[in-house]
């Protein structure tokens, strides 16, 4: 099975950019397009710039959404009807349905 990891959009674009040029320079070198060579040959570093800067976006992003995330508490419950964590609605009927076990544990009954 594969471990989950985080989504890396500068991979992916590096990835189908490099696709792309690997594309082009194929198709001309089969003589199907006809591309010039001064256009050939920055094809690599642009992408890799391209990928940095992608790669730099995600870092400042996450970046912010991690201090908002520990700046801002966690909305919890509110107004009267609010339960401490200690005790919740759900307690209250488990402990009212091992009464009602007790209750019937005398009680002899087959099918």
């Amino acid at each position: 099975m594969m471990n989950r990891h985080r989504f890396e959009p500068a991979r992916l674009l590096l990835g189908l950019l490099m696709a792309v040029a690997a594309l082009t320079y194929v198709m001309d070198a089969l003589g199907q397009w006809q591309v010039p060579t001064w256009l050939l040959l920055p094809m690599l570093p642009v992408a890799l710039m391209m990928a940095a800067f992608t790669a730099w976006a995600t870092f400042l992003v996450r970046r912010r959404l991690k201090r908002r995330a520990v700046e801002e508490p966690p909305a919890g419950p509110a107004g009267p009807n609010a339960h401490p964590p200690e005790s919740m609605p759900v307690d209250e009927l488990r402990q009212g349905y091992g009464r009602s076990g007790d209750d019937r544990s005398g009680q002899s009954g087959g099918l």
